[in-house]
């Protein structure tokens, strides 16, 4: 796994790439600044978008590459993972103390628990009403094509 440095998350440089510069003239960014008034967003709100948006377009996404970056961006802006969640013990946080029993919560996705340490787990929203067993859900983004975001969802009742 290749870790962003800080310079990169500042944004000076991603992974040797090119240097940024927060586009203002693109015409991306001057839709997204005339949908904001026209929607009569709060002005605060409205420059932070318009600012990431800026950014965004600053790296040059091709028709290609952009519907991919919307959809990886979407996906980690939730908090969500790129990823399966493991059992690796460094992706759970012990939270036994203070739920009073064996409990486990994910590092890497906050709603995921588990009460083996991560070998099984369940997303909170995914209890089984019937049993109120939890289930085990895992969610992937497996790829992009034509803007459509495809996943691979498995459940199972633990």
């Amino acid at each position: 796994m290749e870790d962003l440095d800080g310079d990169a998350v500042a944004g000076a440089v991603v992974a040797d790439g090119p240097q940024w510069a927060p586009d203002e003239t693109s015409s991306l960014t001057a839709h997204a600044r005339e949908e904001l008034a026209r929607f009569g967003e709060d002005p605060g709100l409205a420059a932070s978008i318009v600012a990431t948006v800026a950014a965004f377009t600053s790296f040059g996404h091709s028709g290609g590459s952009a519907p991919h970056a919307v959809a990886l961006l979407e996906v980690l802006l939730r908090r969500g993972t790129l990823t399966e969640l493991t059992a690796d013990p460094g992706e759970w946080i012990d939270r036994s103390e203070q739920s009073g029993y064996p409990m486990w919560q994910s590092a890497r996705c906050p709603a995921a628990f588990s009460s083996d340490g991560g070998k099984t787990f369940w997303l909170l929203p995914n209890r089984d009403g019937m049993t109120g067993r939890p289930k085990v859900s895992r969610d992937r983004l497996v790829g992009v094509r034509n803007g459509r975001r495809f996943w691979r969802s498995v459940e199972v009742a633990a």
